[in-house]
């Protein structure tokens, strides 16, 4: 017994170290096969991935999943191309796309088998086996290898990946690749190779050499399959209309013939350079930051967009889709290219659109606040120059408050010039546009524009003989040319040159085509350009905006060029500016070309305003302050004045009149009645009577109460004492027969 224990012992050691080594040999062979499964699975979807990327996303939206989508000329070419796919391989069972209903249900958009065949599922067909892990790839989940799995037709291990649409990121459909798993195992076991066998070696040598003789059997005949699948593969790749480039490193590895066809080189041309080279030199660093973090942050996926130069050296935008793979041993990266140039252009073409929009909405918000303080802000200068001027005529020249008085009128005129100014911009002052020649209009202000810019700047004018005529208010065109000589003389800063011209063009709907505002035709053209200093891009941006200015405080307003603006668009017209930093500027103004014959410019004498004879004059305005002006400078001037502060009053004052009613005063805007229909009812009771409106709203305003007619006289607040004079004057004095005139 003895010397039986240790012999047992001795036992009892071989066979717990057999056992060791039987169950370590398990254990790695086991460790063995697993790594070698999930590497082939990996293959298979890689495989899958690439696959599913040669299918255009556009042509799966089309899709519904319903027997309609059999008629769809893109449920015809998706189903070629799966079955293109399926015939690449003898392995391939079923290549096909499905989709998720709203209840959850998955189901069939197109697969590879024939209609006729028995595999054939339909657009619509539900299928029944689908898993939570292949159902949550429609919420956003990865790509998956699920098998293999025992079905009615054999043994399958699929490979389930997402169809994601690279503009919004949704999952569009799920691309699925089935492979006969039948010797699944098998291709495990040749991987796993050398190791697994030399293991089954040392327990049966017998099995191990079948064993191996068959793994080496399965590895030629995948070898061969996977060369012929290669030799299929670059024909799908040629013949995707996206470009495909795998690059490696710094090179370029593969292009296909869409992205060749993309940049105008041959393929032979690309392949074997450094992509930088086709890199637009300001996107480069763009690029290079989105390589950066899919190989050393570890992004498997990045989209970005960059320009590519071209042969002929022209810029294409490019939206490139980037993947990492293994290519020949060595981390590289497949990138999937579609060409977005056209894509660039019209949303750069509907920014600009955009921002045309937003000015104009801008302008017509600043317009309608000037005009709606226009009304009160005219009433109280009218009262501040009236009774300054009335008070003025007061005081002796050699009295100190004499030049107080003139500074409180000046004030108030300059006042008066901005509230213009603003109105102008808005297009809403009031105006009288006749039928002139821009070229008369021109020179007549040619001398006073010479005075303004002073000695050292040449003014050169180029009149174009046998211009057209024009319609627009004379006083505007002055407006016009005195605030883009004063900015040019700005701009120059000493000593240069100002040239205005004029000329006749005839435009056409594509000079229109980004102001879609404006219609093609005959235009006047005034243009006025200097050599001064220029302006660059940003602020050629804000030119026209009210209140926007380039010169030092207290220099400027800022409605210079506002104006010019605003007069142009009010007589549908419009205005370009072309400039450079250090090349001067020029403006552009058209304006739309009128067929009647132009008018002879009035005569600019001016005659001695006439004292009153004791006219009666009726004047109604329910401001009182203006109408207690008004009263002061009629009797003042030698008039007999009623007063009223609205319709009903002048009435009453009308009916009580016993004699005649020489005059109606009157503003257009009253409560109850307005100055029109009270006109109307007096001139029934007073047939002589005449009348003059006046009125410090704005011109829309006052255009849509008939005030601007031919036949109307019209005076607009604030006015002075030497206007209304003036005004009443001429209206009582004139011949029935002479057209009456606006004093603004």
């Amino acid at each position: 017994m003895m010397g039986f224990g240790p012999k047992i012992s001795l036992k009892m050691v071989g066979v717990v170290a057999a056992v060791l080594c039987v169950c370590a040999g398990a254990m790695f062979t086991w460790w063995n096969v697993r790594w070698n499964d999930a590497k082939l699975r990996q293959d298979l979807l890689q495989l899958a991935v690439i696959m599913a990327r040669t299918i255009n996303p556009d042509h799966v939206q089309t899709l519904s999943g319903t027997p309609a989508d059999l008629d769809r000329p893109s449920y015809l070419r998706l189903k070629q191309q799966l079955a293109a796919m399926q015939s690449a391989n003898d392995r391939y069972r079923f290549v096909y796309l499905m989709g998720r209903a709203h209840d959850g249900r998955v189901f069939f958009f197109v697969d590879n088998e024939p209609i006729s065949s028995e595999g054939y599922s339909g657009p619509g067909d539900l299928y029944g086996d689908a898993s939570e892990q292949l159902t949550s790839i429609f919420a956003g989940g990865d790509a998956f290898v699920e098998g293999p799995l025992p079905d009615d037709w054999g043994v399958w291990v699929s490979a389930l990946v997402p169809l994601v649409d690279p503009r919004t990121g949704k999952v569009l459909a799920l691309f699925g690749l089935d492979v006969d798993a039948r010797d699944w195992w098998w291709g495990v076991a040749a991987r796993a190779g050398l190791p697994v066998g030399l293991m089954l070696a040392l327990l049966v040598s017998l099995l191990m050499s079948v064993s191996l003789a068959r793994s080496r059997a399965i590895a030629r005949r995948r070898e061969h399959q996977l060369a012929e699948s290669r030799k299929k593969y670059r024909h799908l790749f040629e013949s995707a209309q996206d470009g495909i480039v795998i690059i490696r490193g710094e090179l370029i590895e593969f292009v296909n013939p869409a992205i060749a066809g993309i940049l105008g080189f041959w393929i032979h041309e690309i392949e074997g350079r450094p992509f930088t080279d086709f890199i637009c030199d300001e996107d480069r660093e763009t690029v290079l930051q989105q390589r950066r973090l899919a190989f050393v942050e570890g992004e498997k996926n990045t989209n970005y967009e960059f320009r590519a130069v071209t042969c002929g050296g022209d810029l294409r935008w490019l939206h490139v889709t980037s993947r990492l793979i293994e290519w020949e041993g060595a981390p590289a990266s497949l990138n999937f290219v579609r060409d977005t140039t056209d894509r660039r252009q019209a949303e750069i073409k509907s920014d600009k659109l955009q921002a045309q929009l937003l000015q104009a909405q801008k302008m017509e918000a600043v317009g309608r606040l000037a005009g709606g303080v226009a009304h009160d802000y005219n009433n109280m200068l009218s009262v501040i120059i009236g009774y300054a001027e009335l008070a003025l005529d007061k005081v002796a020249e050699d009295d100190p408050l004499h030049a107080d008085l003139a500074e409180i009128i000046t004030a108030a005129n300059r006042s008066t010039d901005i509230t213009r100014q603003l109105l102008a911009f808005a297009r809403r002052q009031t105006v009288s546009p006749k039928v002139i020649d821009l070229n008369d209009t021109v020179e007549g202000v040619l001398r006073m524009l010479r005075r303004l810019i002073g000695e050292d700047i040449d003014l050169q004018w180029r009149p174009k003989g046998g211009l057209w005529a024009t319609k627009i208010d004379p006083a505007q065109v002055d407006q016009i040319l005195a605030n883009l000589c004063v900015n040019a003389r700005d701009a120059i800063g000493g000593v240069g040159k100002i040239t205005i011209e004029t000329d006749t063009v005839r435009l056409d709907g594509a000079y229109f085509a980004d102001q879609p505002d404006l219609v093609s035709g005959e235009y006047v053209l005034l243009a006025v350009s200097d050599d001064g200093c220029g302006m660059d891009e940003k602020i050629l941006s804000q030119i026209f905006e009210p209140f926007f200015t380039t010169k030092d405080v207290g220099q400027g307003t800022g409605l210079g060029l506002a104006t010019v603006y605003g007069i142009v668009k009010q007589n549908n017209g419009f205005i370009n500016v072309s400039s450079e930093p250090g090349a001067g500027t020029t403006f552009k103004i058209y304006l739309p070309r009128c067929a009647e014959a132009s008018e002879p410019l009035p005569s600019v004498l001016k005659r001695k305003v006439d004292a009153g004879r004791g006219e009666t004059i009726l004047v109604v305005e329910d401001e009182a302050s203006v109408l207690k002006l008004a009263r002061a400078i009629l009797e003042g001037s030698g008039y007999r004045v009623l007063a009223a502060a609205n319709a009903d009053e002048a009435l009453a004052l009308a009916d009580a009149q016993g004699g005649k009613i020489n005059l109606l005063i009157t503003d257009v805007i009253m409560p109850e009645i307005n100055g029109r229909d009270l006109a109307d009812r007096l001139q029934a009771l007073h047939p002589e009577l005449r009348v003059i409106f006046m009125s410090g709203y704005t011109a829309d305003v006052i255009a849509r109460r008939g005030m601007l007619h031919e036949g109307r006289h019209f005076i607009q607040k604030p006015f002075s004492h030497e206007k209304l004079a003036r005004k009443v004057s001429e209206v009582l004095r004139v011949d029935v027969g002479l057209p009456p005139s606006f004093v603004n």
